[in-house]
């Protein structure tokens, strides 16, 4: 049974050690009580470890390290699979070049978003960016 600590206790632990906390206490309780005992909002530690590059397993209630996104150490964003790990496309550098935009809603999973926050973050652009850079790589160089 892990014991329970105060948000300051929290705050003061790496980040590794308040995964693994999180992860002991979630083997009995739920997020919910954890904030409540900790006096944090809900959504304090979800959102915490999802920008550090964790995604939360429902089945096994726990925090786990993403490793589908990876950023080599050229900076370069790199999709990996189990085949190849060459990077698949570059962002270019930002411009303010104004361009025609049209909204529009688009449905994703949550831990798709989450990973797509995490490589927008690292890189310094924000997810719409990202987006369209990945969509407009992805429509040129599909197979047609």
């Amino acid at each position: 049974m892990t014991i329970p600590i105060t948000k300051l206790m929290f705050d003061e632990l790496t980040l590794d050690k308040q995964v693994n906390y999180i992860n002991d206490m979630l083997l009995t309780t739920s997020m919910r009580a954890i904030s409540i005992a900790m006096d944090i909002h809900k959504n304090t530690i979800p959102s915490l470890f999802t920008k550090s590059g964790y995604s939360y397993d429902k089945i096994n209630k726990q925090y786990t390290k993403n490793t589908e996104v990876a950023i080599s150490q050229d900076k370069e964003p790199v999709l990996k699979s189990s085949q190849d790990h060459r990077p698949v496309f570059s962002i270019p550098t930002k411009t303010k070049t104004k361009i025609t935009n049209k909204a529009f809603n688009v449905v994703m999973k949550e831990s798709l978003v989450n990973k797509i926050d995490l490589l927008a973050s690292q890189k310094g652009y924000s997810r719409n960016q990202l987006i369209n850079y990945i969509c407009g790589y992805f429509i040129d160089n599909m197979d047609k």
